[in-house]
């Protein structure tokens, strides 16, 4: 029985490694499944949802999930895998990944990650220390996969995990009734990281462009889309101000409020990426802290590059940040798309190019992920023409 180990601590980790855990078991008959993940992975250790990151690329707080918390690698060592895959967060993966390496209690483990530090922004110094640490990199955009050749760490482009995701309209009437929202409504829906200072920087703004709109007889309707706590403390912001704009938790309602969706505001990577996905034309604002502003200052207009431009390699998505953001420009662009110009046209057939890049083929990205880990360690564990049945 060959013993495979899972490792993950962010939230989108979990749905993640879900959805390869499920393809895994599908395709192999000879497998224990181990690990440490969310709910969702449902493995021998659970991490409740709360204490699971919100992000997928740096771990803010690494010594919750600590060896001490959770004997993570003391569990390795006693169930000795034969393989170990980490699902994100790599700052702090990559300190398993060492610990076993420099163990001589593990024995012989294939060391394999899932999704790269976006080495879009950070340099392929990640990469780097990666071909330095593990053996096998699942990567979800394709230039991840020629950065890693570089430095000849194993690599297999699986596809983009968003793209298993699928904009549902079952609940729509019942959606609609819900929010008493009509055809005539323009519904301007933004989605919010749950960082509540970003919250709290960037909302007089929003609600501002919505003031401004609705004068010129636009009937627009604001919906926030944020997750966890950010909800609650969002909508109590929202009294303060006494707007009536709706907010919904994304996890719940992500589908049913895209549906409804005109335009959209993104504030991240993460929402500007999944408004893409389903079709929803939309600009990118961040607003930092004033000091942070005044210490990158114009010099680092280049540095905020939006991911789906980056992927594309032209930019349809206008990006609001730092010195050139303002209220007035953001109207301007929100009004082009809800008149549905030429970047309203430019957007949509950038989308559907974007979605045929990141689908890599016919399968979901756990599909051509989970193939890719099988044939990897087949072929690793294959000596002397007699291969492990898995």
């Amino acid at each position: 029985m060959v013993k495979f180990y899972f490792i993950t601590i962010s939230k989108c980790g979990d749905a993640i490694g879900a959805s390869l855990l499920r393809t895994l078991k599908r395709k192999t008959h000879n497998v224990d499944y181990y690990g440490i993940g969310g709910s969702k992975m449902n493995l021998d250790t659970i991490i409740e949802y709360d204490k699971l990151h919100d992000n997928m690329y740096l771990s803010d707080d690494e010594t919750k999930f600590s060896n001490k918390d959770y004997n993570i690698t003391y569990d390795i060592m006693k169930k000795k895998p034969e393989v170990v895959i980490t699902i994100g967060n790599w700052d702090f993966c990559k300190n398993i990944h060492k610990k076993i390496n420099n163990s001589h209690h593990c024995g012989k483990v294939i060391l394999i990650h899932y999704v790269a530090p976006n080495v879009f922004y950070k340099g392929d110094r990640f990469i780097k220390e990666m071909s330095e640490q593990i053996d096998f990199l699942i990567s979800i955009y394709p230039q991840e996969a020629n950065c890693a050749s570089r430095y000849k760490l194993p690599c297999a482009y699986a596809g983009h995990p968003m793209m298993e995701i699928r904009c549902v309209n079952t609940n729509i009437q019942e959606f609609s009734r819900r929010i008493d929202h009509t055809p005539q409504k323009k519904i301007l829906t933004v989605l919010l990281e749950t960082n509540v200072s970003d919250i709290r920087r960037i909302l007089p703004d929003i609600l501002q462009v919505e003031k401004n709109l609705n004068s010129q007889n636009q009937n627009i309707e604001i919906i926030f889309l944020s997750s966890g706590s950010a909800v609650n403390q969002l909508q109590e912001l929202l009294k303060k101000s006494l707007s009536k704009a709706l907010v919904f938790d994304e996890e719940y309602d992500f589908d049913n409020v895209m549906a409804i969706t005109k335009v959209a505001i993104a504030t991240s990577e993460k929402s500007t990426l999944k408004a893409s996905l389903v079709n929803i034309p939309h600009i990118v604002a961040y607003k930092e802290p004033i000091t942070q502003r005044l210490k990158l200052g114009k010099s680092k207009q280049f540095h905020f590059l939006n991911l789906v431009n980056l992927i594309l390699g032209k930019n349809i998505i206008p990006i609001y940040f730092n010195y050139n953001y303002n209220i007035k420009s953001i109207l301007q662009s929100i009004q082009e798309l809800l008149e549905e110009k030429e970047l309203y046209k430019k957007q949509l057939t950038g989308f559907e190019d974007l979605r045929y890049i990141l689908s890599n083929g016919k399968n979901f990205s756990s599909e051509n992920a989970a193939d890719a880990i099988l044939n990897f360690v087949k072929g690793l564990m294959c000596v002397n023409d007699t291969c492990v049945y898995l």
